[in-house]
C-alpha cells in the first residue's frame, strides 16, 4: 500500500570526467504548499557540479513502507503520522500524539527539542532509521460556518476531521465536541455539501478549500505532527564518511528552510484570511489550560506506555512534559577555568587556583531538532528556565575517563572552546553548549578572566587578562595532550581575543624545555573573527602546524564592527586584523573561509554561534573533518580564499 512519504532518495553512482558522483534523487509527495516552496529553493541551492553529491528532482514517484528499509540508499522526508503508520508496533513514535501541546511554531519546536522528541528519535532509531531532523508541521485549525472563537463553541458539535490522531479526538471531545475522520477529500465534500457545519484541517488546506463556505476559523494547533528527514541506518553507514558530512549538512539545510517557509507561508494565510474577511481566531493559554486538567491522567497513562520502552534520562523527563510541565535540553559542558568564583558566581578575577568542573547548560536555540545515539552521554532533560545547573567543581584535573579523544567518524573527541573578549562565565558557557548540541560531541570551555563589558577600558583589561592566562591555558592543551594518544580527534575552536591566548599558550609549549617526549598534539584548529595581527598568524603558522594533523581553518568577515574598533582605535600600531576583510588573509596551508553577508547579527562578531550557512559549514568540518574545497556550500576564489553561498 501507497502512504504519502514525502521524499525518498535513490542513489546511484556514477562515474563522469573520473570523479565518482553520488546522484540524489528526490521524490516529493504530500507535501504543504510552505514544504513544496522550500523544497524547491533547496534544489536550486544545492546544484553544484562539481561536489561528489548530487541532487535529482522527480515529483512523480511514490513511495510504499517497504522501501523505508531498502538496500537502495534513500532519504525519506515524511509527516510522523505516515511514518508511525509502516511501524505501529513501536509505540514510542506515538510520543508526540498529544493534545494540545503547543500553540505556535516556537513552542513547537521547544516540544521537538525536548525529551518527546527525542523519544521519537529512538523509537527510529529502533526501527532502523537514523533521525537526521524533526521540523515543524501543518499548524491545525478549527472551522465553521457557525460562530466558533472559542474552545466553548466546540460543545455540541460534529466536528470532520482528516486526522487520524489521538490528540485530535481527546481535545474535540474535551471541548463537547465529537470527531469523525475521513479522507481530505472527503472533508471538503462534506463541508462544501453542507453536511457538516466544523471541520478539523492543517491550515494551507483549510485557506485552499473551505474559507468562503466555513468562513470563521480558530486557530488551535491542536496537534503535533512534524516532518520526519531519515534515512535507513545500513544505507547512511555504507556512505563514504564526507558523503556523510554533506547528507548531513544538506539535510540540516533543507529542514531550516523548510521550517522558515512554514512559519512565513502561515502568517501571510492568516493575513490573507482576515484581509477577505474570514473571522480568525486564537486559542487562549487559559483555554489550553482548562481543557488539558481533565485529560491529565489520561495523557499521563497514554504517556506511560508509549515511554515505557525509551531510555531513562528520555522516560522521566517526558511524562512531565506531556503533562505539561515545561522541560528542556541541557548539554553537559566541562569547563577549566583561572576565574575567581565567590558567592556562587564566577568573577572577572583571577584566582590562584585553576577550577575544574562540569555543568549542564540549557539550550535555548529553537533549529529543527536532530539526534544521535550517542547524545545520550551528554545531553540531559530538566526543568525548562534552569539556566545553568553547576554539577560539580574542584582543583584537580578530569581523569582520563571524562572523554573519549580516540578518532572516529563522525568525531567524538571533545571540542576545546576558547571564548574572546566581552564574555561572561555564563555567555561562554552557553556558546559552548551550543557547539555540543550542534556539533553532538563534548565540549571542554577554557573560560579566563574577561570583563564581560564592551567598553575600550575593559577591552584593555580583557588582552591583559588574556596574556596572563597563556600559563593556564598551556597546563590545560599539556593534559588534554596527555589524555591522548598520537591519533587523537580534539579539535580547538578560538573566537575573538581566545586566538591570542592560544597562540601564546603555544608558544610557551613549544619553548619548555622542561615539558614531557610525548607530543601535544590535536586535530585541527578553527579561527573565528580572530582579534590578532594578520602578521603574527603569519608568522606563527608553523608553530602552530606543528601541534595539529590538520591544516587550520580561519573564518573572517568584512562586517565585523568589533574587529574594526579593534583595528582601527585599540590596536593601531599592529595593521591588519586576521578576522577582518578586507584584504583576506591567505597563507597556505591554513584554509581562510570567508562568510561573506551569511551573518545576521548586528555587532557581526558572534557569528559563529548562530545557527545558519555559516554553523552548516563549521559543523561539517566539526564532525567529519571535511577539508575546504571538498565541503558543499562555498567555493574557491581566484585569490585562494573560500567563500560561503551567499543566501540573503
Amino acid at each position: 500500500m501507497k502512504i504519502g512519504l514525502a521524499f525518498a532518495l535513490c542513489v546511484c553512482a556514477l562515474t563522469s570526467h573520473a570523479q565518482q558522483h553520488v546522484i540524489a534523487e528526490v521524490v516529493p509527495t504530500g507535501l504543504s504548499p510552505a514544504a513544496n516552496h522550500a523544497l524547491a529553493a533547496w534544489v536550486t541551492l544545492s546544484r553544484e557540479p562539481d561536489a561528489a553529491l548530487q541532487f535529482k528532482s522527480d515529483p512523480s514517484a511514490g513511495m510504499n513502507c517497504q522501501r523505508l528499509q531498502s538496500v537502495h540508499l534513500a532519504l525519506f522526508i515524511a509527516p510522523l503520522s505516515h511514518i508511525r503508520r509502516c511501524y505501529p508496533e513501536e509505540t514510542s513514535l506515538a510520543a508526540l500524539d498529544v493534545p494540545l501541546m503547543a500553540l505556535d511554531s516556537r513552542e513547537v519546536r521547544q516540544v521537538l527539542n525536548g525529551p518527546l522528541g527525542a523519544a521519537v528519535a529512538q523509537g527510529l532509531t529502533r526501527v532502523g532509521l537514523v533521525p537526521l531532523a524533526l521540523v515543524e508541521g501543518e499548524s491545525r485549525v478549527i472551522s465553521s460556518s457557525k460562530e466558533i472563537r472559542v474552545a466553548a463553541d466546540l460543545r455540541g458539535r460534529r466536528v470532520i476531521t482528516d486526522s487520524p490522531s489521538e490528540a485530535t479526538s481527546a481535545w474535540i471531545l474535551a471541548a463537547g465536541g465529537s470527531s469523525f475522520s475521513m479522507s481530505s477529500d472527503r472533508v471538503q465534500q462534506a463541508a462544501t455539501a453542507g453536511l457538516a457545519d466544523t471541520a478539523d484541517l492543517a491550515l494551507s488546506k483549510y485557506a485552499r478549500d473551505l474559507a468562503k463556505v466555513q468562513p470563521t476559523v480558530l486557530l488551535s494547533n491542536h496537534a503535533v505532527d512534524p516532518l520526519v528527514i531519515t534515512i535507513a541506518r545500513p544505507q547512511f553507514l555504507s556512505l563514504d564518511p564526507l558523503l556523510a558530512g554533506a547528507m548531513e549538512g544538506e539535510t540540516r539545510k533543507l529542514a531550516r528552510m523548510m521550517a522558515s517557509e512554514q512559519r512565513a507561508q502561515e502568517a501571510g494565510t492568516v493575513r490573507q484570511l482576515q484581509q477577505d474577511g474570514v473571522r480568525v481566531s486564537v486559542l487562549a493559554k487559559a483555554e489550553v489550560e482548562l481543557l488539558r486538567s481533565p485529560l491529565q491522567a489520561e495523557i499521563f497513562t497514554r504517556s506511560t506506555a508509549r515511554l515505557a520502552g525509551t531510555d531513562a534520562f528520555i522516560r522521566a523527563p517526558g511524562l512531565s512534559q506531556a503533562t505539561g510541565r515545561g522541560q528542556s535540553p541541557y548539554w553537559k559542558v566541562l569547563f577549566v577555568t583561572n576565574r575567581a568564583h565567590k558567592d556562587g558566581e564566577f568573577q572577572p578575577d583571577f584566582n590562584q587556583q585553576v577550577l575544574y568542573g562540569q555543568a549542564d547548560v540549557e539550550i535555548d536555540y529553537d533549529d529543527p531538532a536532530s539526534y544521535v545515539d550517542d547524545m545520550k552521554s551528554w545531553l540531559r532533560f530538566l526543568q525548562k528556565g534552569k539556566g545553568i545547573v553547576l554539577d560539580a567543581m574542584k582543583e584537580i584535573p578530569f581523569g582520563a575517563d571524562a572523554f573519549d579523544p580516540r578518532p572516529a567518524m563522525p568525531a567524538s573527541a571533545p571540542i576545546l572552546y576558547i571564548h574572546g573578549f566581552n564574555n561572561t562565565f555564563d555567555e561562554a558557557m552557553r556558546r559552548a553548549a551550543w557547539l555540543g548540541w550542534n556539533s553532538r560531541r563534548p565540549v571542554v570551555l577554557f573560560s579566563w578572566p574577561s570583563q564581560g563589558l564592551p567598553t575600550p577600558d575593559a577591552y584593555r583589561q580583557d588582552a591583559r587578562s588574556a596574556e596572563r592566562s597563556a600559563h593556564a591555558l598551556a597546563g590545560l592543551l599539556r593534559m588534554l595532550g596527555d589524555h591522548s594518544g598520537s591519533q587523537t580527534d580534539v579539535d580547538i575552536l578560538c573566537h575573538s581575543m581566545g586566538n591570542k591566548l592560544l597562540m601564546d599558550a603555544i608558544s610557551l609549549l613549544a619553548s619548555d624545555s622542561s615539558a614531557p617526549s610525548k607530543p601535544v598534539r590535536f586535530r585541527q584548529l578553527l579561527s573565528i573573527a580572530a582579534d590578532v595581527p594578520s602578521s603574527r598568524v603569519v608568522s606563527n603558522l608553523t608553530q602552530l602546524q606543528g601541534f595539529f594533523s590538520l591544516p587550520p581553518t580561519l573564518y573572517v568577515s568584512d562586517h565585523d564592527l568589533a574587529l574594526g574598533i579593534s583595528k582601527r582605535l585599540m590596536n593601531p600600531a599592529e595593521g591588519h586584523r586576521a578576522g577582518l576583510a578586507p584584504p583576506v588573509l591567505v597563507k597556505e596551508p591554513m584554509a581562510t573561509v570567508f562568510v561573506g553577508p551569511n551573518d545576521f547579527s548586528f555587532i557581526g562578531h558572534a557569528y559563529f554561534d548562530r545557527n545558519g550557512v555559516i554553523a552548516d559549514d563549521m559543523m561539517e568540518l566539526l564532525r567529519y573533518g571535511t577539508p575546504s574545497g571538498k565541503r558543499r556550500g562555498h567555493s574557491r576564489t581566484a585569490a585562494g580564499y573560500y567563500e560561503l553561498k551567499r543566501l540573503r
